[in-house]
């Protein structure tokens, strides 16, 4: 046991700081859940939660780094409130981009412990969103039209008060590394109307009689608690019996190369656990606090016209309710097991001509 815990000492401050945040992701996702659920009476106050809650995140990973994240915001939002919206649009998208940009560059060249460039990619992306999204909500208020149908999902009337901007940016959710998620869902989620991304009216009646439901999604919860509990165990039965020293002694070079294998593969596993316990407490935070199944029938209904579903782009987990259709490829492994929530048909890439038959197996699959 001396020995685990003498490899533990080794783990850098920075890992540890970041395993804290994520528990303190769980812990804000799950009192927000319980103590603020969603509703339109409860708007401000989640606001004001997302924001203070990612905030001392932040501030727990990166300290007073965390700066650069306002730093970036604040022009933006002037950009927003004081230039027309057809040109603020792509003023933020450059004052966006060249900052983050200035980050890197100072980050590579002179600071290397400059190291919040991933939270600023998220943020980056947000705002630039945030812009085109309010400019094609003018648009559509004004004439009645957009260029996409899909920008009428996620078009915004009006541009963001500070305390919604500021909840939206600092989403505990997802502050740290993404994924990033347009401001619309980001306010569906906030007031508990995610249905209205859906586009049949059945399928919104049938969501809203089993909202609360699928939300739960107690059996992913306990799956996640039972594999954190066995890598755990794995981690530090591999830390106190395997030591990486014993792969360069004496001892170890007069082994045969089967002993050799067996033994470095056995070591190799029991050393992965710690990187498997890391992704399991994602895994529970996403189990805990998102609607699992929702997302899949989110992402799908809003792809239904063609429906073509390949294992690298079925990723229908976002961080808590914040509906979006894109995602970042290199989750794709994250979410495979997704795939076994879906009816063979759909893994197959069949087509049907109603969403209905998602809608339903994800609503049965729960019962």
């Amino acid at each position: 046991m001396e020995q685990s815990f003498r490899y533990l000492s080794v783990i850098g401050p920075e890992h540890w700081r970041f395993l804290i945040c994520q528990f303190l992701s769980l812990l804000s996702g799950y009192a927000m859940r319980k103590c603020i659920p969603p509703c339109i009476e409860n708007s401000k106050r989640r606001h004001f939660f997302e924001f203070i809650s990612g905030l001392i995140i932040l501030y727990i990973g990166y300290g007073s780094l965390v700066i650069h994240m306002f730093a970036q915001a604040l022009p933006a939002y002037l950009m927003m409130v004081f230039l027309p919206l057809s040109i603020a649009q792509y003023g933020i998208l450059i004052f966006s981009m060249m900052y983050l940009s200035g980050v890197h560059i100072h980050k590579f060249v002179r600071n290397p412990s400059i190291d919040i460039t991933a939270p600023l990619m998220v943020q980056t992306q947000k705002l630039s969103s945030l812009a085109f999204n309010i400019n094609d909500g003018v648009k559509l208020a004004k004439e009645g039209v957009v260029d996409r149908d899909y920008h009428r999902l996620n078009a915004v009337e009006r541009r963001p008060r500070l305390l919604q901007l500021g909840g939206y940016l600092f989403s505990f959710h997802n502050v740290m590394i993404g994924p990033f998620n347009f401001f619309a869902d980001y306010l569906r989620f906030i007031q508990g109307q995610e249905s209205e991304r859906l586009m049949d009216e059945s399928d919104k009646k049938l969501f809203e009689e089993n909202k609360e439901e699928i939300r739960l999604a107690k059996a992913e919860k306990w799956k996640q608690v039972k594999l954190l509990l066995l890598h755990t165990i794995l981690t530090i039965w591999a830390l106190s019996s395997f030591k990486p020293e014993y792969f360069l002694s004496d001892d170890f070079a007069k082994k045969n190369y089967l002993q050799k294998y067996i033994y470095l593969s056995i070591a190799c596993f029991g050393f992965r656990q710690r990187f498997y316990f890391a992704w399991t407490v994602n895994h529970l935070y996403v189990s805990c606090i998102h609607l699992r199944k929702a997302f899949v029938l989110i992402f799908l209904t809003t792809n239904i016209g063609n429906i073509n579903i390949d294992i690298s782009y079925c990723s229908p987990i976002l961080n808590n309710s914040q509906f979006s259709p894109h995602i970042d490829r290199k989750q794709r492994q994250v979410f495979k097991r997704i795939l076994e929530h879906c009816p063979a048909w759909l893994v197959r890439g069949e087509k049907k001509n109603s969403s209905s038959s998602i809608v339903e197996h994800l609503v049965n699959s729960r019962r």
